[in-house]
């Protein structure tokens, strides 16, 4: 079964972008190329926000170009890449298009598109990279929505050579 994971870089005090949506400070704590082959390569697609959408392709060029994406937007995107699909609202058919693929999902973000996920019960996973830095005011991990207390079990944390701490979680289905 494919599974939803939100893998994302969180502040200490729970913060994936400063409040101007940037992640410059970022930049002293590179991911390590080990974990970040590894996790894509079980990735087949991506489910993103427009304003994470916008950024990566102003950085790349392109938004990972072998692997299915939806957005989550409200304005048309152009030119739309063969790869890209964009959806608006409620998040069901946007999953219902990557999951004729046959890997997991890496929910890349961001709070906004997570909370909602969190809160219709879908994230299977969550790997989080606590990284050393208190930013006091961002964008939250989960975006400003609400949702059920959900119960995680930590099943792997190892620290990165730059100073982060990688921490994956699964949803623990029995518990609530």
């Amino acid at each position: 079964m494919q599974k939803l994971v939100y893998s994302v870089a969180v502040s200490m005090d729970g913060f994936i972008a400063s409040p101007d949506g940037s992640f410059d400070w970022l930049a002293p704590f590179p991911p390590d190329a080990d974990f970040t082959q590894a996790f894509l390569s079980g990735i087949g697609s991506v489910l993103m926000g427009r304003a994470c959408y916008d950024l990566e392709r102003a950085m790349q060029g392109e938004v990972y170009r072998e692997k299915r994406v939806a957005v989550m937007t409200h304005r048309p995107i152009e030119p739309l890449p063969g790869n890209v699909a964009c959806f608006a609202g409620d998040l069901s058919a946007a999953l219902a298009w990557l999951r004729e693929g046959d890997s997991d999902i890496w929910l890349y973000g961001g709070g906004a598109v997570a909370g909602q996920a969190l809160a219709a019960d879908l994230i299977d996973e969550i790997h989080l990279a606590v990284v050393p830095v208190t930013l006091g005011q961002g964008v939250a991990l989960f975006g400003n929505g609400t949702f059920a207390i959900r119960d995680w079990e930590l099943y792997e944390s190892k620290p990165s050579s730059s100073g982060y701490f990688m921490h994956a979680y699964r949803r623990k289905y029995d518990s609530i």
